[in-house]
């Protein structure tokens, strides 16, 4: 007979891998997890209960009935008694848990599986670990994730290539599952989120422990930078990262602050996070202010245990405690999604520098120079300066609006409107040729920026929305 009349190939099939695998010592839920995806309605254990129920009477024949049993039971089926026919395959002495012939007995004893060592027989202590760690965090949404040891990886392995099951489920997605359920009846109003979740419980079945992976918290706002001297974010120590050396004074870092470190600790304490970053469209050299509206920014915050802050009062402090450095303005929740908008979005900015020109110039003459700006694309190559940190290119921008004024004694005040992306400094004093055309070379003078600022970055484009 080619295929039973009874049990047809799917069924013929579940015999093999079922008798192949009660040659081990398992649990009937890991004989069940190996049918996981059949059998609707039934958990795995009531799966591997069912079928080590059935596998045990299918191999059980009284002398004489040999004759009835399906012939492909009779090929797969180590049959016990007088008249057993069944074949006996050599015993691999290197595996654990492997047993010749197949048993028949009702189960295995607790905590004795070959496969899962019982780890599920305390699935309620895990779930009480994961509530002990949730004290003082806020979510609404969760996911729960397993750290399966690595030897437990491999017994299920090594039962998978000897079996081939055909619609199995890994120990670790069980795991998920079953603590998930357990967790999603317990928290009324907390929910499973398996695409986006805000805390995200990994379980460690082996230590009986969970690590926390928190989604991070977003606060959108504009920040205004009131003093020279400040970088944008954290600079630590490019000789010692941080350790503390002799270029550093021990400090580990170039500068006292930044913008960063003037709002991050603020909203971070007020989340219970563990660390910030600030994420900036665009950045102003350090020597120069941003004033007007601000520049547009988003405040990642990392592990936060709050995941609703009072912005207002988050703001008032920032702007109280930043000792005139550093005001934000409009904080308001972000997401993830807009961070790469904010950092791409192309926006016009306004900027005012004071220079001075030697040689004496009018102001009639300047501006002549300055409209020569305005009328033709600046094509300008990395400065100098930031080659070291970015890459040599040739870029091509417009300069939208200039003016100027003087200010008497060779020194003037320009005010330029650019796109965004152009070397306001180099516009102005040329960079040794590589800006073209520049301030400097369309007057044929020499031109030293004393000082440059901010004044606007324009929101005409919208970004993450």
């Amino acid at each position: 007979m080619e295929q039973s009349l009874w049990l047809g190939k799917r069924g013929e099939k579940v015999m093999e891998v079922s008798a192949r695998a009660l040659r081990y010592d398992i649990c009937d839920r890991c004989l069940g997890r190996l049918f996981a995806r059949s059998g609707f309605g039934l958990t795995n254990p009531e799966r591997g209960r069912s079928i080590r129920t059935f596998m045990g009477m299918a191999s059980e024949v009284e002398d004489g009935e040999e004759h009835h049993l399906d012939d492909h039971l009779r090929r797969v089926l180590p049959v016990h008694g007088s008249h057993s026919n069944s074949r006996k395959s050599d015993p691999d002495p290197d595996t654990d848990g492997f047993k010749e012939p197949f048993p028949v007995q009702a189960g295995i004893e607790k905590g004795k599986c070959w496969l899962c060592q019982g780890i599920f027989d305390d699935i309620e202590k895990l779930v009480d670990v994961v509530t002990s760690s949730i004290e003082g965090l806020d979510f609404t949404t969760f996911q729960v994730g397993t750290r399966v040891d690595p030897e437990t990886t491999a017994r299920e392995a090594k039962l998978w290539e000897e079996v081939d099951p055909f619609s199995a489920e890994p120990l670790k997605e069980e795991m998920n599952r079953v603590v998930g359920k357990v967790l999603d009846r317990m928290w009324e109003k907390r929910e499973v989120d398996r695409n986006d979740p805000e805390v995200t419980f990994i379980l460690d079945p082996l230590f009986r422990s969970v690590d926390l992976q928190i989604k991070p918290i977003f606060v959108r706002g504009r920040y205004r930078k009131l003093e020279r001297g400040i970088p944008q974010t954290r600079w630590v120590c490019r000789t010692c990262r941080g350790k503390g050396c002799r270029l550093c004074g021990g400090k580990g870092r170039m500068y006292e602050t930044s913008v960063e470190e003037e709002i991050g600790p603020v909203l971070c304490e007020e989340a219970g996070g563990s660390d910030y970053k600030l994420h900036g469209m665009g950045r102003e050299d350090i020597d120069v202010m941003t004033l007007g509206k601000g520049r547009p920014f988003i405040l990642e915050i990392t592990k936060p245990r709050k995941r609703t802050l009072d912005l207002s009062a988050a703001e008032w402090r920032i702007n109280r405690e930043g000792r005139g450095l550093v005001e934000a303005s409009g904080l308001v929740p972000a997401e993830r999604g807009e961070i790469e908008p904010l950092k791409s979005a192309k926006v016009k900015k306004r900027y005012r520098a004071i220079i001075s020109v030697e040689g004496g110039l009018d102001e009639e003459k300047l501006k002549y120079g300055i409209s020569l700006l305005a009328q033709s694309p600046i094509k300008q190559r990395t400065p100098l300066r930031v080659t070291h940190r970015r890459a040599d290119l040739v870029r091509e921008r417009t300069v939208h609006e200039i003016e100027a004024r003087s200010l008497g004694e060779e020194r003037f005040e320009v005010t330029v409107l650019t796109d965004g992306g152009l070397y306001i400094k180099e516009l102005l004093h040329g960079d040794g040729g590589r800006t073209v055309p520049s301030l400097s070379s369309a007057l044929d003078l020499p031109v030293v920026v004393e000082s440059l600022d901010v004044v606007d970055v324009l929101d005409e484009t919208e970004y993450g929305r």
